[in-house]
């Protein structure tokens, strides 16, 4: 067809024009697979879509038909890293082929990266491999809910250091798993035991104020409870009135810890100061309610230590 047979010269103009560039594909429509892998179609060059990248110091190997990448993200990854410790421990509940994992690895920070496509499990590895980090990145190929279950006991059961900062870098469903985290901690654990929670989602709206509010509704719909604190990042445009977001909280014990039935009870009459329960009071709004970029000078991310059980 025309359409075609344009597509097709622009593949190969693109290739004659730059030189180092092998393959020329067009993305076919939207993502619908469960593995984040968009549609594409081979126009010019090899089909062959093994490809190797580098990002902040950082080569990642992959198969470009199969798993997820997107270069625009970058800043968005340094900007999690930035934020990090060398004694921090990091949950990455979506690690893709490792964009967060990899990089904070070689900062020195220990990581347990997971995601549920054999095929981003499998270059993870490499490119844990590759940039000699294996040492401190474990990788997993599980459902998110699972992972998080299993690792947090198998801690915990061997009295180490939990993992204080928790990535969730899967914006078109991410808040959907944050009920993963209610009551799974015991009611020992306070709240400078809670993870840093880093959510990633899609929200709609004209203005910042109604971008916060459609994304911040809905993590408080699943947790249950309204949200005291969250820093509130602006990530990327992705289409008209519809942006990508990164919410930033601390998980509050009252959502996080096994309560027994008298605390239960208390958290309901309002004694708890991190949180109330959603609809008994006014959320407390933030100075500036607007959707601004988070300086990392700034972050809440803390230090944390967290011991197991004993």
């Amino acid at each position: 067809s025309f359409a075609m047979n344009t597509r097709v010269q622009i593949g190969e103009a693109i290739l004659k024009k730059l030189p180092n560039v092998k393959t020329v594909v067009v993305k076919t429509g939207k993502i619908t697979d469960r593995f984040r892998v968009f549609p594409m179609e081979v126009i010019a060059g090899k089909k062959d879509l093994e490809t190797e990248v580098k990002e902040h110091g950082c080569r990642f190997r992959l198969d470009y038909g199969k798993v997820y990448w997107n270069s625009r993200l970058q800043t968005e990854h340094a900007r999690i890293v930035r934020m990090l410790h060398r004694d921090d421990i990091v949950c990455d509940m979506f690690c893709g082929i490792g964009p967060f994992a990899v990089p904070a690895g070689m900062k020195g920070v220990k990581v347990y990266a997971n995601d549920l496509n054999p095929e981003s499990f499998k270059w993870l590895k490499e490119n844990v491999r590759l940039n000699k980090v294996s040492h401190r990145v474990e990788c997993f190929n599980l459902d998110g809910r699972e992972f998080v279950k299993d690792i947090t006991k198998r801690i915990m059961a061997t009295e180490q250091q939990l993992y204080n900062v928790v990535t969730m870098n899967l914006p078109a469903i991410a808040i959907e798993f944050l009920d993963v985290f209610k009551d799974l901690y015991p009611p020992t654990f306070t709240k400078d035991q809670m993870p840093r929670i880093h959510c990633y989602c899609f929200a709609r709206g004209e203005t910042p104020e109604e971008l916060r509010k459609d994304a911040l509704d809905r993590v408080e719909d699943v947790l249950g409870h309204k949200i005291v604190q969250v820093d509130v990042h602006n990530v990327r445009n992705v289409a008209p009135k519809k942006e990508m977001l990164c919410l930033s909280f601390d998980l509050p014990c009252v959502v996080g810890c096994r309560r027994t039935r008298n605390e239960e009870s208390d958290s309901k009459s309002g004694h708890n100061e991190e949180m109330v329960e959603v609809g008994s009071k006014k959320r407390a709004e933030n100075p500036s309610s607007s959707v601004q970029p988070v300086d990392p000078s700034d972050s809440n991310i803390k230090r944390r230590k967290t011991a197991g059980l004993t």
